[in-house]
Formats: C-alpha cells, sequence, structure tokens
C-alpha cells in the first residue's frame, strides 16, 4: 500500500491508499482506493483485503469488517429506547394525580331517594 496525495483548499491534504494485488488470473493491479480516503496517511506495506471485478479490476474497493455501521445504529436504537421508556414511566407518574379530573360519575342508587340540594 502506499498514497496519493490530494490537495484541498484551506492547506488540507486528503491521503487515498494505492494497493497493488494479482487477481485471480494472474494480473497484477495497481489502484487507488477513494472508499478509505481520509486526512492521515495510510501506513505503506499495510496488507488490507480488496474485492474487485474480474472484468474491472482496477475499479477494486476494500472488504468492509462487517456490521460496523449494523452496530452503531442498534446501539443508536437501544439509547433512543430506554430513554423513551423512561419518559414514558416519569410522564406517567407525572400526569397519574391528573386522572381523577376526568369525567363526572354518577354514583346514586336507583333504588335510594336522591338528596335535595336545593
Amino acid at each position: 500500500m502506499d498514497n496519493q496525495l490530494d490537495s484541498w483548499s484551506g492547506g488540507r491534504t486528503t491521503f487515498r491508499p494505492v494497493v497493488t494485488f494479482r487477481t485471480s488470473s494472474g494480473q497484477q493491479v495497481t489502484t487507488v482506493l477513494a472508499d478509505l480516503g481520509g486526512f492521515r496517511s495510510h501506513l505503506i506495506g499495510t496488507e488490507i483485503d480488496v474485492r474487485y471485478d474480474p472484468q474491472k479490476p482496477t475499479e477494486a474497493a476494500p472488504v468492509r469488517a462487517g456490521g460496523a455501521g449494523l452496530i452503531i445504529t442498534l446501539v443508536f436504537g437501544l439509547i433512543f429506547l430506554a430513554f423513551s421508556l423512561c419518559a414514558y414511566q416519569i410522564a406517567d407518574l407525572v400526569l397519574s394525580g391528573f386522572r381523577d379530573v376526568g369525567g363526572f360519575t354518577d354514583t346514586w342508587n336507583p333504588g335510594v331517594p336522591r338528596p335535595d340540594f336545593d
């Protein structure tokens, strides 16, 4: 692995790894992996796994360490779920004092005469 440098405005530089690999047919290919570009230099000589289309081996891409994005999404989802459950419990506790303010319930028994409140 080597690095391709791209200069941007503001003096920033991005580094994209240049890899060399041999295809299953024995062809040696050197290409730039745009998917791994960043603001840090890649260590020269580091080996990484790449995947490629045998018809277009110069359009290689790094093999991802599967599931990192999924794990982050699940963690944030679980945090949101826990927050939602806690917020519901707190709101239920606070609003429980207002449950008796609803409608009027007539508990008068038809067999007993009604008191006269005039």
